[in-house]
């Protein structure tokens, strides 16, 4: 069966993420790793010439949710966030 992907860019978020929404997405977060909900290891960076390449991974269990996020420390950086369902990987 295939995978529909759902693609955001920066203007998407804005449109659609207000700063309360953010600020209890992060609480939500902290408490997660605070019960072990959230497994997320240390950041790994790879140094670039100008700066250096960051990964990102975490699993929050009670949500069937992984994924990652990598970006660049460079000048006007780009990240790319991809998220899946544990439960059918969407």
């Amino acid at each position: 069966m295939p995978v529909s992907v759902l693609l955001l860019d920066d203007d998407d978020v804005r449109t659609h993420l207000d700063a309360a929404t953010a600020v209890q997405a992060v609480r939500a977060a902290l408490l997660s790793a605070h019960h072990d909900d959230l497994l997320a290891p240390p950041r790994v960076r790879a140094p670039l010439d100008a700066g250096d390449l960051v990964v990102t991974a975490g699993h929050l269990r009670s949500r069937q949710l992984f994924g990652f996020r990598s970006y660049d420390t460079l000048v006007g950086a780009e990240q790319l966030v991809a998220v899946w369902s544990t439960a059918g990987g969407q």
